[in-house]
């Protein structure tokens, strides 16, 4: 049985001005690949709960697809089990939703070490997770994703997102998982675009971090055990880069950043039309275009890197971008990160810098690569 290792510890010391409190805190969480969690032998989910009161939220699509083996499995358990189905969209992931959930848990009754278990995709797993994050000041929480986004991203850090109106994830919590279980048979009923949408982020760790990766999914025809290995090799890349800041304490330059500084503006110009994959995957083509004007990266690998998404049915360009309003969006990015841009640019498949401010050259560089995507001269 794997068990969760959560202790803290104080010291106090006082001088003759004032008194100094020494905290360390920590917590240890578990990313579980098994494809048989749901069947009457397997006992992950039994002992990750081992007793205690839960409830389990998930969306219309699982409670459509997969209610009846949800139900048999934890109505077999020896715990207190309570069912939330929510309906959640990428412009609905607020407070509000947060709150929906946190009165279903104290309508319940669910106590201070009750788990909140998310079965859904990445948008009601940033809910669950900051829900669980402040109700009774931290509850435990599970999280079961059945989409690709949210198998290879969205559930396996610590960080949960909260929008603000048209300013996406402008708050939110870092608050470990005890465990995140991943079991690709979800991605069976899954659409297409979602698992495009999967795609974009195994994309941006390919460029970013693993250029054996990205061979891997340049292959003209992918095996069912390709996809296995892509999508476990993913989720070690993440993590790999998570964890040199996991809690984002030592710095706000992130390479897992890639693709995630033009897509917020895509997203809610958008009213949340385009996808948060589709809209990463614009942003992953014009950064690399973008270090192609510069000068950084090769004509080569920038059509290696477009083709690699167009090849997964993802975008590499979106008509209603303007660019005054998209350069005018980076002063949110910029204030978000502390005053830099912090932009992850590819130099070649697998290395990466960074660009930390705006000047009048990357203005004028960032019109023209704008132009470029969009097929203007």
């Amino acid at each position: 049985m794997i068990d969760n290792n959560w202790t803290s510890n104080s010291v106090v010391t006082k001088d003759k001005e004032y008194l100094h409190v020494e905290s360390e805190l920590k917590r240890d969480y578990y990313i579980i690949n098994d494809n048989t969690i749901f069947e009457k032998n397997n006992k992950k989910i039994e002992q990750s709960l081992a007793g205690k009161d839960c409830i389990v939220v998930y969306t219309n699509s699982i409670k459509q697809n997969y209610s009846d083996l949800i139900y048999e499995k934890f109505n077999s358990l020896d715990s207190k089990v309570s069912y939330l189905n929510i309906t959640v969209t990428e412009d609905s992931k607020d407070i509000k939703k947060v709150m929906e959930v946190i009165d279903f848990a104290k309508k319940v009754k669910l106590p201070r070490d009750g788990i909140m278990i998310s079965i859904s995709g990445g948008v009601c797993s940033d809910i669950v997770g900051t829900a669980s994050s402040i109700y009774k000041r931290g509850v435990g929480c599970i999280k079961i994703p059945t989409t690709l986004i949210g198998m290879v991203d969205a559930a396996i850090g610590v960080k949960n997102g909260l929008n603000i109106g048209s300013s996406k994830s402008a708050i939110g919590s870092f608050y470990p998982v005890q465990k995140t279980i991943i079991s690709p048979f979800f991605l069976n009923t899954l659409p297409e675009k979602n698992i495009s949408d999967g795609f974009a982020e195994i994309i941006k760790m390919a460029v970013i971090k693993d250029k054996d990766l990205f061979y891997l999914l340049e292959k003209p025809k992918l095996t069912d055990e390709d996809i296995g290995l892509i999508i476990k090799e993913s989720i070690c890349r993440m993590l790999e880069e998570l964890s040199e800041n996991l809690y984002e304490l030592d710095s706000l330059k992130r390479t897992v950043d890639f693709g995630h500084t033009f897509s917020p503006y895509i997203e809610s110009m958008s009213d949340y039309k385009i996808s948060h994959g589709q809209a990463v995957a614009v942003d992953i083509a014009l950064s690399s275009a973008l270090s192609y004007k510069m000068g950084l990266l090769n004509k080569g690998n920038l059509q290696r890197i477009l083709n690699v998404l167009t090849k997964f049915n993802l975008p590499i360009t979106y008509d209603s971008i303007n660019y005054e309003d998209l350069l005018e969006s980076l002063n949110s990015v910029c204030l978000h990160r502390a005053g830099k841009l912090n932009l992850v640019i590819p130099l070649s498949i697998g290395k990466v810098t960074y660009i930390e401010s705006i000047d009048e050259k990357f203005e004028s560089y960032l019109s023209q690569s704008l132009k470029d995507i969009n097929g203007e001269k």
